[in-house]
């Protein structure tokens, strides 16, 4: 499904037509865990689905799992996750784990958001806004909040988008925290999951669209 939709925006570049606007499906809902729903999420990298507990796991940079449904404006998601097998090489090739949403592919380029989880912050940064890779194209837009990701803690995320801002919610053992930053616009894509540097374990992740 990637190929096709970078193919896609390659073919209207040639002709310097305009794109077809995104297929979003109005009211759409994903529980990433079900077996159903797993067969139809677009998975880069390698992506594991644990039959026996219902769990999905991933590692590497540049692996994603994706939403087969386009979300925007009123998004929420609820996710449980673990990080574990942390490999920063320093604090600017950090572990930058985290959510993903808006994701699209832009004359074949990955074009997202990621609400970015590692051992010293929580913030939101745009990933491949200027044509560029993600590891060195990104943009943070603000700083964030004070979060340290402890390895093998189990995290319980809850997420909403609405009206061009995003309100974080994070549930662990011995802490909550709250964030919410506002957006440079509707958000309009794919929603899902980057281990970037760690390899994340998945109990739960449902995302609904209105």
């Amino acid at each position: 499904p990637e190929q096709i939709d970078i193919l896609l925006g390659d073919i209207c570049g040639i002709f310097s037509i305009e794109r077809p606007a995104l297929r979003v499906r109005s009211g759409a809902s994903e529980e990433f865990t079900s077996r159903d729903t797993w067969s139809e999420l677009l998975k880069i990298g390698p992506w594991l689905y644990h039959d026996e507990h219902r769990t999905i796991s991933g590692r590497g940079m540049h692996n994603y799992l994706l939403s087969n449904a386009q979300y925007t404006r009123e998004v929420s998601i609820e996710a449980v996750l673990r990080f574990i097998d942390l490999a920063p090489e320093s604090r600017l090739d950090a572990v930058n784990a985290g959510v993903v949403f808006g994701w699209t592919t832009p004359r074949g380029v990955r074009r997202y958001y990621n609400l970015l989880l590692n051992q010293e912050r929580m913030s939101l940064e745009l990933i491949g806004d200027q044509g560029g890779d993600a590891y060195t194209d990104y943009l943070h837009l603000d700083d964030g909040v004070p979060f340290h990701m402890t390895e093998g803690t189990t995290y319980a995320i809850s997420a909403t988008i609405s009206e061009r801002r995003l309100a974080v919610r994070v549930t662990c053992p011995d802490n909550q925290l709250s964030y919410t930053v506002a957006l440079p616009e509707t958000p309009i894509g794919r929603v899902g999951l980057r281990p970037w540097r760690s390899r994340v374990e998945c109990d739960k992740f449902n995302v609904r669209g209105c």
